[in-house]
């Protein structure tokens, strides 16, 4: 039976716990590991991509352009038919959910061998509290350095800890994470794409500041007001308006970046 160290926040040994071997020492089913990760990943899909399906949703008139026989052209009975520019999409995707199931005793096998994993890679720490004072992010660091942590930590409390997960918010690799929602992903990953750019880039913690504030209120409302004058007009976006709103808004975020840095 695993044995478990138990540090304070100061990393000195305080007690031991005996892990459970039905919990810790179970036997790694990575195919069941992949399938809980691709389930999560799924159900986060947004599934909204949808086109233009039938008459209905087109605008234009349902009369035939031109009369069937005696013009020398192919019969056409409808302007909105899918081999006319403009005309339906056939079998063009429509909103849904990626989402499926996964039973209850693979989860819970999943969970067991991942869990299995991170003890078997002396990844594993048992501490007696992590209440902080006050939520500082300072603080965080503070208490990761004394525990000798990376800074790529997943906090497991088994209650709700709030000036904990206040402090390591500006930490962009920890997170906290209650007992009751432990799950695979977190346990593999734990972190979401914004996180995995800012480490790629080297930017360390976000700052979040007032300055510059104003001016990106009124980018912002600018940029509001511009899309509910599309909205109230129905106008489709041509190629070129398209391309210099994601150029518009590429060099907002460049100078934001910039601005941060």
């Amino acid at each position: 039976m695993p044995e478990l160290n138990i540090v304070d926040r100061k990393n000195k040994k305080v007690g031991t716990v005996e892990a459970s071997p039905g919990v810790f020492e179970v036997q790694c089913r990575e195919e069941l590991v992949q399938r809980y990760v691709t389930m999560q990943l799924a159900a986060r899909r947004g599934g909204n991509a949808a086109t233009k399906q039938n008459k209905g949703e087109l605008h234009g008139t349902g009369a035939k352009p031109w009369r069937q026989k005696g013009t020398g052209r192919a019969r056409a009975g409808n302007t909105r038919s899918p081999i006319w520019r403009g005309g339906m999409t056939v079998f063009g995707p429509s909103p849904r959910s990626y989402a499926f199931g996964l039973s209850k005793k693979s989860k819970k096998i999943a969970l067991k061998a991942v869990l299995t994993d991170r003890l078997k890679g002396q990844n594993f720490t048992v501490v007696d509290s992590l209440n902080l004072e006050n939520p500082k992010t300072k603080e965080a660091v503070t208490l990761l350095a004394n525990l000798g942590l990376p800074a790529k930590t997943l906090f497991i409390v088994s209650e709700k800890n709030t000036n904990l997960q206040l402090a390591v918010h500006n930490l962009p690799q920890t997170d906290v994470l209650l007992v009751d929602g432990l799950n695979v992903f977190d346990i593999l990953v734990g972190l979401g794409l914004p996180w995995t750019i800012i480490i790629l880039t080297g930017r360390g913690t976000i700052s979040v500041g007032t300055e510059g504030l104003l001016s990106s209120t009124y980018l912002l409302l600018g940029s509001v007001m511009v899309l509910y004058v599309f909205m109230l007009t129905k106008k489709n976006l041509s190629r070129i308006e398209g391309l210099l709103l994601i150029g518009g808004y590429i060099a907002f975020v460049t100078w934001t970046y910039a601005a941060g840095g």
